[in-house]
């Protein structure tokens, strides 16, 4: 063994107690999750940390974390069905997206989570260079919503620069789940292949996503058991252009619906706003004032004698002024324009969007036109996309209302404009004349906008004297309290008197008395089914397969990796509680080409091994060691801490030569193996006690936990690359 082959190069005490830790994949940076819930990044050189991220609820703890191939985003699953797993940018400690019980169906809580991208050789998929459908050609690109505060997803972030990658996800139940790009459920393994008494401890799946291995713990007969199952999934991953381009619809819609949900919450906060300034600016001065009638009587009386009562006159002359009129006009008006240009561009954009994208998807649903796959349920497509007809009919009709509220609205402050400036006693212009068209406006204006029998009408426990009802009314999660009159409307009169228009899927069906809200939360309801239901495992079985391993006393520690260079599975098992004498390392691969005969013959090796006699420069003795962690470093070569009376060493082990050369090795008597020799580099850690490891081959990077949970060390691996660690270009904000 060469010793000191590592480089300390930084440790640190933290204020929390760490449970899991995760190396980034392109930079130098360490996700760890603590005991609080919290998700912390550091930097390798300095072990500074960079942010935290606070859990969603105070209750919640995280259960398992990993980094997105491309090291830009990291998943974080919690102990609970109702936050799922969050995906964090990691520039920003920003959420992304989430797989939920509310958008995403999920039905128990995530225990285990890793991230594969593509790596095979399948000459027909081209990754990011194609596109998922040249959609592109025919929608325009959603304008950006340009307000404070508001956060946006974009379908760049969630593809990221990669192939194609999936995240496997194990919940409580052992129900194995493969999402395409962290979003759509492309198969779903379930538990109903794993007995109540099995936990799945480790997952790995190849990068040609062939097949994927399941490490299980199980007790049965109160003896302590490990399994390796094995699923080969080629089936349903044949056809990656396809996988692809479902994923990627998915994300789409996704984006669109979450666009079309901040839309609906700043047309909220605009007619709030409108509410807000009538209520400030008129109607709350009436209120002090001892009146006999209500605020809209005070207004309909000055509109039909021409004459304001006292009270009205007071304020006219005393309150306000022109100009107070002419800006508190200005003021609502704009919230009014807003939510109109929302509607008209942002809202009818990503609606027409939905729609062209359902239809899209209802040709993914033809068996036809793909032949034995069946994606999607066509007829719960269908539904679909009746529902967003209704969506973009609900919208047009919430235009026509805002247009003539718009328009009432203006002619109201034109009116009292001009009743301002007679109480003046000033000049009035032609231009402020009036017809009885506009008297008619005014009106009706008074009508809606300010409410009678204000004392029955509470908000939240408080009083409003000024609404915008027919606008208002479409953004509630309730129907329609007003519903427009669409009976004399020749069109759809017309449709309704012709059973055979009337039945017509083409003709887009109308809801009357549903509001605009009502609808969106439906339509997002039924795509989030849609999209949520794993359709390509009805038509694949997974294969199967089961080796005994060991018997264990405790859950194993454990570790798996694939070697793409032997094409093989690589696990490596704790056979008790550590620190543990021994190690189970067994080796998976497929021999044997597949035939319809021999679909899969997966053969595997298992040999026990031990560290007997390692010799270290210190005191220069020759020692047995325990194992007290293990970790993958990279292809065949697993990072292990081994601990004796004297010292503890931080190790690397390389694997595949065990196998190849396992005839060679001395045996004890019960045909462990002792690979002392196969221990290629370490150092010695005194005086420092570490517990857990995690490292990393792609930046030749390890970082030890101590005892106490809270003291972190790293170091680097490969002491030749200790002036590459430094990330130049890392563009993060503490």
């Amino acid at each position: 063994m060469q010793e000191n082959a590592f480089l300390s190069v930084e440790e640190k005490q933290v204020k929390c107690r760490i449970k899991h830790m995760c190396w980034s994949p392109k930079r130098d940076l360490i996700a760890m999750a603590a005991d609080t819930g919290e998700l912390l990044l550091y930097r390798l050189s300095s072990l500074e940390r960079v942010w935290s991220f606070p859990p969603p609820d105070k209750q919640n703890r995280i259960s398992a974390i990993c980094w997105r191939p491309d090291g830009s985003v990291i998943a974080v699953s919690y102990n609970c069905k109702e936050n799922g797993i969050a995906f964090v940018y990691m520039e920003k400690a920003q959420v992304l997206w989430t797989l939920t019980e509310e958008n995403s169906l999920l039905e128990n809580a995530v225990t285990s989570i890793k991230w594969v991208e593509y790596n095979g050789k399948n000459g027909d998929y081209k990754g990011n260079q194609f596109s998922s459908l040249s959609f592109k050609d025919y929608l325009p690109e959603l304008p950006k919503l340009q307000f404070k505060d508001l956060k946006t997803t974009e379908v760049k972030s969630i593809l990221g620069d990669l192939r194609f990658h999936i995240l496997v996800t194990c919940d409580k139940l052992q129900t194995i789940t493969l999402y395409a790009y962290g979003v759509f459920p492309l198969m779903k393994i379930p538990s109903s292949d794993i007995s109540r008494e099995e936990i799945v401890v480790n997952m790995t799946l190849s990068p040609d996503l062939s097949s994927i291995t399941c490490l299980v713990a199980s007790t049965r007969k109160e003896q302590k058991y490990c399994d390796l199952l094995v699923y080969d999934i080629s089936e349903a991953t044949s056809d990656l252009t396809l996988c692809d381009q479902v994923a990627k619809k998915a994300c789409h819609l996704n984006i669109i619906l979450l666009y079309i949900q901040s839309v609906i919450d700043l047309m909220n906060e605009s007619c709030e706003s409108v509410v807000q300034e009538m209520e400030s600016k008129l109607t709350n001065y009436l209120l002090n004032k001892n009146i006999s009638g209500t605020i809209g009587d005070e207004f309909m009386h000055m509109l039909m004698w021409g004459k304001p009562s006292d009270v009205l006159e007071d304020l006219l002359t005393n309150c306000m002024s022109k100009k107070g009129v002419m800006k508190l006009g200005t003021l609502v008006e704009a919230s009014y324009t807003s939510i109109q240009q929302l509607l008209l561009v942002n809202f009818q954009l990503a609606a027409d969007a939905i729609y062209y994208h359902l239809h899209e998807i209802k040709g993914m649903s033809n068996m036809d036109v793909l032949g034995y796959i069946k994606l999607f349920d066509s007829e719960m497509v269908d539904d679909i996309i009746k529902c967003a007809g209704s969506f973009i009919l609900k919208a047009s009709e919430m235009q026509q209302v805002i247009g003539r509220s718009l328009k009432n609205f203006k002619a109201f402050f034109r009116w009292l404009y001009a009743t301002f400036s007679k109480i003046q006693r000033e000049a009035v212009d032609n231009d402020s004349l009036m017809s009885m068209k506009e008297l008619e406006f005014v009106a009706d204006f008074i009508v809606e906008s300010f409410i009678h029998e204000h004392e029955q009408l509470k908000v939240s426990g408080k009083e409003r004297h000024f609404n915008l009802d027919k606008v208002y009314q479409y953004l509630q999660d309730a129907p329609l309290t007003a519903p427009q009159n669409l009976d004399k409307n020749e069109w759809f009169s017309f449709v309704d008197s012709v059973p055979s228009l009337a039945q017509n899927p083409l003709i887009l069906k109308r809801r009357p008395d549903a509001s605009l809200c009502q609808l969106y939360k439906e339509l997002r309801a039924k795509i989030r089914v849609l999209l949520n239901r794993s359709f390509l495992t009805k038509r694949q079985r997974s294969h199967r397969s089961r080796w005994v391993t060991s018997c264990l006393s405790s859950p194993p520690h454990s570790c798996q990796w694939f070697d793409e260079t032997d094409q093989s599975f690589y696990t490596l098992i704790c056979t008790s509680a550590l620190p543990c004498k021994e190690l189970s390392l067994v080796k998976l691969g497929n021999k044997l080409e597949k035939t319809k005969e021999t679909p899969n013959h997966w053969v595997s090796e298992r040999v026990s091994i031990r560290f007997d006699k390692i010799t270290t420069s210190c005191g220069g003795k020759t020692c047995q060691y325990l194992v007290q962690g293990i970790d993958y470093y990279k292809e065949d070569t697993a990072t292990l801490l081994l601990k004796s009376q004297s010292s503890t060493l931080l190790v690397q082990l390389s694997v595949r030569p065990i196998f190849e050369n396992q005839h060679l090795i001395k045996k004890d008597e019960d045909g462990v193996l002792d690979v002392s020799e196969y221990v290629t580099h370490g150092c010695v850690m005194d005086p420092m006690v570490p517990v857990k490891i995690a490292s990393s081959g792609t930046r030749k990077v390890c970082c030890v936990l101590g005892t106490d949970l809270r003291h972190i060390k790293a170091y680097v691996m490969d002491q030749d690359e200790e002036d590459d660690y430094v990330d130049e270009n890392l563009d993060v904000s503490a």
